[in-house]
């Protein structure tokens, strides 16, 4: 007995090709497309640094400011002229113009010559000396006080103002005799007699009073924003802290 032949493989039906099934992606892990956020950062390291490093800048600046202001007062503050118009602690002797005096000077020093006069608190003086201060050492060689001051140094009080107006330089140490002209337009006048000020020292302490402000200024902007940022980022750190020591018991 034979079977019948089955169909030839030719003549199967070929199967359908089904499409394959689309690939479905995972279901993301985290469902609001971000990672769930950590514990708060509570470390109070960085925001420790920051407030200390605020505080130092802050207190260089205040350094600085008292330092500075104290070298400009110096500066501006020549003695000149005492309470009323009275001779300031710098002045060594003053004669009325014209008239003569003496002083006690030392040896290679520079003086200068200020003249005083009445100010009535509204235009700047235009009095001047009517011809140069003669100086008679103790050796007795006279000399014109004729030099230009080192620095030209102008004070007021009240209703009088002085200004310097020529300087000289002594040899030997002694009394000094001093001659001082009339002023120009004659009205009454005084002649007040100091050491002169070098004008490198003076250059110098105005360089550094410019440069003490400049440095101020930069230290503060830099430590007051700082001092404050600090201040702030410490205490949400401690305050996150507190929240998280606050949730360990119920988790």
């Amino acid at each position: 007995m034979t079977s019948s032949p089955g169909p030839h493989p030719q003549h199967l039906p070929q199967a359908q090709a089904q499409p394959y099934p689309q690939h479905q992606q995972p279901p993301h892990p985290y469902p609001q497309g971000r990672p769930p956020a950590g514990p708060p950062e509570t470390s109070t390291r960085g925001p420790a640094w920051l407030t200390v490093v605020g505080a130092l800048l802050v207190l260089i600046t205040v350094g600085l400011a008292v330092v500075v202001t104290r070298t400009f007062v110096g500066l501006v503050d020549s003695d000149l002229l005492g309470p009323g118009g009275a001779p300031g602690s710098a002045v060594v002797v003053a004669i009325d113009a014209p008239g003569e005096g003496t002083a006690e000077l030392a040896a290679d020093t520079r003086y200068a010559v200020a003249l005083v006069t009445a100010w009535d608190g509204a235009d700047e003086p235009t009095t001047d000396l009517a011809d140069d201060v003669l100086v008679r050492g103790p050796d007795g060689e006279q000399r014109d006080a004729s030099l230009s001051p080192g620095v030209t140094v102008s004070a007021s009080r009240g209703d009088t103002t002085a200004r310097t107006v020529a300087a000289f330089r002594t040899d030997a140490a002694g009394t000094y005799e001093l001659e001082v002209p009339g002023t120009t337009d004659g009205t009454q006048a005084q002649v007040y007699v100091l050491e002169d000020e070098p004008f490198l020292p003076f250059f110098t302490g105005i360089f550094g009073t410019v440069f003490g402000v400049l440095a101020a200024v930069l230290t503060g902007l830099l430590g007051v924003p700082m001092l404050v940022l600090g201040i702030v980022w410490w205490r949400r750190r401690l305050a996150a802290r507190r929240a998280l020591a606050a949730a360990a018991p119920a988790a």
